[in-house]
Order: structure tokens, then sequence, then C-alpha cells
């Protein structure tokens, strides 16, 4: 059975979960290897530029402070979400199912094809 993983963005957090024994998502273990996890480092370089990309306009000091997203800024940013989750598809194929939430409409995706149906 395959190992689960989700890309999401959140705040603070890496955008990386795994699903554990548990049923819970949590954050791989750094280095990613540890988790079994074997990426390029390419593909760990655009992981980390996305998640700064997330966190930019975030205000640490005063979260209510923070900017929020243009819509132009939202489209760019999934537009990077979806093509980091087909490399994360293509990289860890056969050995992790790879969803993906969307940050549009906040649902879960398996297959691009189901993203695509909502997002044509």
């Amino acid at each position: 059975m395959k190992r689960i993983i989700k890309l999401r963005a959140e705040v603070l957090r890496d955008c990386l979960w795994i699903l554990t024994d548990e049923g819970t998502f949590e954050e791989p273990e750094y280095p990613y290897e540890n988790a079994g996890l074997y990426l390029s480092d390419d593909l760990k370089e655009e992981l980390e530029n996305w998640r700064n990309w997330y966190e930019k306009g975030f205000d640490y000091e005063y979260p209510p402070d923070s900017i929020e997203f243009s819509e132009e800024e939202q489209q760019a940013f999934e537009s990077k979400g979806i093509e980091i989750w087909k490399k994360l598809k293509k990289e860890l194929d056969g050995e992790f199912e790879v969803q993906y939430k969307s940050m549009l409409n906040n649902k879960v995706y398996t297959e691009i094809e189901d993203y695509l149906k909502d997002f044509p």
C-alpha cells in the first residue's frame, strides 16, 4: 500500500505532510530522506521557495496585520503549486500517493484530472 503525502501551503510549517499510521498528517523529519522522501535537490529548492513565497506577507510580530495575496498572485501561487505537485508525483511515483490542497478552493485533490475538472 502506498503511503500518502500532501502538498499544502501553511504559514510557519513545511509544505509537505505525511499521513501517519494513526491517520493524521504530520510534517516529515529533516532531512526528507529520513521519512523516505528521496527528492531531487531542484525539487527541494522549489518546495522551499514556494513555502517562502506563501509566508512573504505574513507579519510574525502581529499576524492580523499580515498582507493577503492579490487575486493575480493567488493564481500564480496556485499554478506553481500544481507544477510542484506534478513533479512530486513523478519523483515519488510508485512509493507515495501525492495529494494537493488547493489554495483557491481549499479542496484536496489526489488526481490532476480531478483538479482540472474544477479549474478548466
